[in-house]
């Protein structure tokens, strides 16, 4: 199977999962408390079956939302949607990259050292978000031992502030001169691995360090 025949059955894969067994919504901006997004991803890993996470905030956006430490990682095995097209206003378009529209933004200056989002299972879906700010990666996604597949991040801004032009990069932790927007890389000392992953429409640009960081991939497949 050549390999965009494979990535076009697994977005018809994704499209057709089954309906999530626990909605949760993001109302607040806030760090912590109910409705704010850390409290989202809790409930989520801790729900069992496929989840997904939606944002209603009120008024007009960009909306903001400034961890004070690290997000917790995605660790539900069934998968969960961090849907920021959800938000209202929030759109793409089939013209270039500057028509993303997005409304929600992750703001990462006061996390400490952390990616923005740091997938560690299988068959989530993050889209429609700006990520920025963060000491380390925007998005890890890290290969465990029992696999880390099937992911899918679409229609993202990563490493630019909410205008979609001025850098506000992730990676400001990075100690080496050596990275790139997208990284793929085996680790010796891990013990997982990370593959069928797909990265779709995203802007990754403006960075500091990996804007997108996919590791364990030994032995594996990123499309």
């Amino acid at each position: 199977m050549s390999r965009l025949t494979y990535s076009l059955a697994f977005i018809l894969l994704i499209a057709s999962q089954p309906l999530c067994a626990g909605s949760f919504v993001v109302r607040s901006t806030a760090d912590a408390g109910v409705h704010s997004l850390r409290w989202a991803i809790l409930q989520a890993n801790a729900s069992a079956g496929p989840d997904v996470i939606t944002f209603d905030l009120p008024g007009e956006g960009p909306h903001v939302i400034s961890p004070t430490s690290p997000l917790p990682p995605l660790t539900d095995p069934a998968g969960v949607i961090i849907d920021g097209l959800s938000q209202n206003d929030a759109r793409i378009t089939s013209k270039p990259v500057m028509a993303l529209q997005l409304r929600i933004m992750l703001d990462g200056r006061q996390a400490g050292d952390a990616p923005g989002i740091w997938i560690l299972s299988s068959s989530n879906r993050i889209q429609g978000l700006i990520i920025s700010g963060f000491s380390e990666d925007g998005i890890r996604i890290q290969g465990t031992r029992q696999g880390t597949v099937k992911n899918l991040v679409r229609h993202c801004i990563i490493g630019l502030a909410a205008d979609g032009t001025t850098p506000m990069p992730n990676g400001t932790g990075k100690r080496t001169s050596h990275w790139a927007g997208i990284a793929i890389v085996s680790l010796q000392h891990s013990p997982g691995i990370a593959y069928e992953n797909l990265l779709f429409g995203n802007i990754v640009s403006g960075n500091n360090g990996d804007g997108i960081l996919l590791a364990d991939c030994m032995g594996g497949r990123v499309y």
